[in-house]
């Protein structure tokens, strides 16, 4: 008797690749790619091929559709209020009915009931636009184009700039136009009658940094050193050209001298701050980490700091210090203040991974940091299943993701990442990351230790 006699439906599924097998393999790939609707879907197809004998293939497939259905409903209900931000009221709904298909408990269903009400009242409020009135066109002139451009300019240095008149508009305008040797030779012209003005020296230093020329850079900040003494674009320029050079004692001492100029306080510009916590970092290189975290404490009271990224820097100081609790505890205030910045969320998760705890937290944080990064393009806005547009780090979040699964025992997952960024990798150092994590789950399972917690 043959196999097809024998077995009718299996052999049916082996021609036609209806196989389970084929199906998870696909919806993986759709849910690293975020397409959780889709996902569901391949995961229902591979359930419903999976041969009634395996119980681990079902459970499996069970808990991967319920995680993506509650994935595809979390994403459309964001869709959902982004539709109503843009009083897109009609699409809204649109997306809350496609919504409702995944809500799987009675809250999920509250939930569906309660913004489907509030959007239909909304609907029923909306009144036709006022016709749009076409505006008067109205030409720019040069030199009002010109002043808009200095906006980030202190306005004392704005109107220096703006004084200096039409030979400084000119070079501005060339550097904008990145033409920096026409810029450069622009300013060089102005400095000869203005031989100390810190706006000429600085924008001129600037021009000879991208023309490559550090030495000629470097010239000009040490100009405007001693013209204007500690202007904080030229603490950081000169800063930057010394730390490039692998000049540390010039660094140390220059940071050092800036900020027993203008100590911490609440009125301190951007540029100060970051002084202040360039100078915190160096002391906490030196092993003075006590002093470089009161430092960057004080700072997060300043209005014009960034505390997320205060928080960040602080936890690398904590961790260098040995003081892991706290350091856990600024990643997470970074995170409070900026959840969208993958950065941080990807650090909190190197942090769980070094000390091998909390693998089930590393990984959800590795799966946002990637998600942040990825833009859904027009499907956001309503239209079709628009393919995601990837983030450019997306294989080494892939590849921590897969260490994660390997330090779980659940090598068959991490073996399927591992592939999935294999065929992705743009960079050297991640493929060969991935391809040592592939040699080392082998080198694993040829040892017996194949099911169980890994430590690296």
């Amino acid at each position: 008797m043959s196999l097809a006699s024998e077995h009718p439906v299996k052999f049916l599924k082996s021609l036609f690749g209806a196989n389970a097998r084929k199906h998870e393999d696909k919806a993986d790939e759709l849910r690293l790619d975020f397409e959780y609707r889709d996902a569901a879907y391949y995961y229902q197809q591979a359930l419903e091929a999976t041969e009634p004998e395996d119980e681990e293939s079902a459970e499996r497939l069970k808990r991967k559709i319920r995680e993506v259905r509650r994935q595809a409903f979390s994403q459309l209900l964001e869709d959902t209020s982004e539709l109503l931000r843009q009083d897109a009221l009609e699409m809204a709904l649109e997306k809350l009915e496609l919504a409702a298909g995944f809500a799987d408990d009675e809250a999920s269903r509250h939930e569906i009931a309660r913004r489907r009400e509030e959007i239909e009242e909304l609907l029923g409020e909306v009144a036709p636009p006022p016709p749009v009135e076409e505006p008067d066109l109205v030409s720019a002139t040069d030199d009002e184009i010109f002043e808009l451009s200095l906006i980030g300019y202190e306005p004392e240095d704005r109107e220096r700039a703006l004084a200096l008149g039409e030979p400084f508009r000119l070079a501005f305008q060339a550097g904008q136009e990145e033409a920096w040797e026409d810029a450069l030779v622009r300013t060089r012209e102005l400095l000869e009658t203005h031989p100390d003005e810190p706006v000429l020296l600085e924008f001129a230093a600037g021009a000879a940094e991208n023309l490559g020329r550090d030495d000629e850079a470097l010239e000009f900040w040490n100009r405007c050193q001693e013209a204007a003494p500690f202007r904080p674009a030229t603490i950081q320029g000169l800063v930057a050209l010394h730390r490039k050079a692998e000049r540390t004692a010039e660094v140390r001492n220059l940071l050092t001298r800036a900020v027993a100029v203008r100590s911490v306080g609440s009125n301190l510009s951007e540029a100060w701050v970051q002084i202040h916590l360039d100078h915190a970092l160096t002391l906490s290189e030196d092993g003075h980490h006590n002093e470089a975290a009161s430092t960057i404490l004080a700072l997060t009271g300043v209005k014009t700091a960034d505390r997320p990224y205060l928080f960040f820097n602080l936890a690398g100081v904590l961790e260098r210090a040995g003081r892991d609790e706290e350091a856990r505890s600024a990643l997470v205030k970074a995170i409070d203040g900026a959840p969208g910045r993958s950065l941080y969320l990807e650090r909190l998760a190197d942090f769980l991974l070094k000390r091998q705890i909390e693998l089930d937290t590393a990984l959800k944080l590795l799966v946002a940091a990637n998600e942040a990064e990825t833009t859904g393009g027009a499907s956001l806005l309503g239209g079709g299943a628009s393919k995601a547009i990837q983030s450019p780090h997306r294989a080494r979040y892939l590849y921590k993701i897969a260490r994660v699964y390997f330090l779980k025992g659940e090598d068959l997952e991490a073996e399927r990442i591992v592939t999935t960024a294999l065929a992705i990798s743009r960079y050297p150092d991640v493929t060969q990351a991935l391809e040592d994590l592939r040699e080392e789950m082998r080198a694993s399972r040829a040892s017996g230790a194949s099911g169980e917690p890994k430590t690296v």
